[in-house]
C-alpha cells in the first residue's frame, strides 16, 4: 500500500520543460527551464507563442531533450521545421 501511495504522489508532481529553440531577444531564451504541467508552461509562454506559434513545439519535457536535439540535427521533422520557422520569424522572413 505504501508503494502505491508513493507512486501516486510522484505522478501528481509538476514536470520540467525546456525550450530548445533559438533565442528571441526579449521573448524567450534557448535553454529556458519551466516547471509545471504542459498547459501551465504554455500559458506562461503565451507571448512567445503569440510571436511564433512554432515555439510551442520547441518546449519539450526534460525526458525528451536528447531525442529532440537529435531530431534538430537530423532535420526533416517537426522539431527542425519549427526551429527553422522561428529563425525565419526572427529574421522577418515569415
Amino acid at each position: 500500500m505504501a508503494k502505491a501511495l508513493k507512486k501516486a504522489n510522484t505522478v501528481s508532481h509538476d514536470g520540467i520543460f525546456v525550450y530548445i529553440g533559438p533565442s528571441v531577444r526579449g521573448i524567450i531564451q534557448n535553454g529556458s527551464i519551466f516547471r509545471g504541467d504542459r498547459s501551465s508552461v504554455l500559458q506562461k509562454n503565451a507571448s512567445a507563442i503569440e510571436f511564433c506559434q512554432k515555439i510551442e513545439r520547441l518546449i519539450v519535457p526534460d525526458s525528451e531533450i536528447m531525442s529532440a536535439k537529435k531530431k534538430l540535427k537530423e532535420g526533416g521533422n517537426s522539431i527542425s521545421i519549427a526551429f527553422a520557422a522561428v529563425i525565419q520569424k526572427i529574421n522577418g522572413k515569415e
